[in-house]
């Protein structure tokens, strides 16, 4: 990984605990006004479109949270199967520690903090028979993929593109076109690269 990319992840922490599942509102007080402008503009003024636009495939499960992220159909699982997310102990584990390699079949396992109601026993076999169907790749890695674009790249164009139809022909929101303004004003550096999207 370059340097670039350290030091963005240091300054600024998890892509994905930023935008896939909303959890650096905290630390954006200390945030640049440039991060705070690309939350902004992300998440809070327009429902939360970058992170609904990546969905997550599955390689090794090492890098896409279980229960936060969407990675299995179109929604994440705590939305999904919110009475077991709350009882569940792993709520922030990672898609390889929600199981197990056992000869070369994996294997599901939770940890839940009570017993499973009979409603929650219900969402249980629900949720094993959804995950039945999957299983991650020992030596692949996990990917992102931009929803909206033919190859699942993220482009700025792609992103503006998207931005322009969900507007329909009405003009952007004054605050949208504010905080795209200011984005456009900021000095970011010229090569950053985003294929490590964690």
């Amino acid at each position: 990984m370059s340097k670039i990319n350290d030091f963005l992840r240091h300054r600024y922490g998890s892509f994905a605990a930023n935008f896939l599942y909303e959890e650096g509102r905290d630390e954006l007080k200390h945030a640049s006004i440039w991060w705070r402008d690309i939350w902004r503009l992300g998440i809070e003024e327009e429902g939360s479109w970058f992170g609904n636009n990546i969905s997550s495939i599955l390689g090794d499960g090492n890098d896409i949270g279980f229960w936060k992220e969407k990675w299995i159909g179109t929604a994440p699982l705590r939305e999904l199967f919110p009475l077991l997310y709350n009882n569940a102990v792993q709520q922030d584990c990672v898609i390889s520690d929600m199981g197990t390699w056992k000869i070369n079949n994996w294997v599901w396992n939770f940890d839940w903090n009570d017993a499973l109601t009979e409603t929650e026993a219900d969402s249980g076999h629900e949720i094993q028979l959804i995950l039945e169907q999957v299983t991650p790749i020992r030596d692949g890695s996990d990917r992102r993929k931009w929803i909206t674009h033919s190859l699942g790249f993220f482009t700025v164009k792609a992103a503006y593109e998207m931005l322009q139809n969900r507007s329909g022909a009405a003009a952007f929101e004054h605050n949208m076109e504010k905080a795209l303004t200011a984005l456009w004003l900021n000095n970011v550096p010229l090569k950053c690269d985003s294929s490590s999207m964690d």
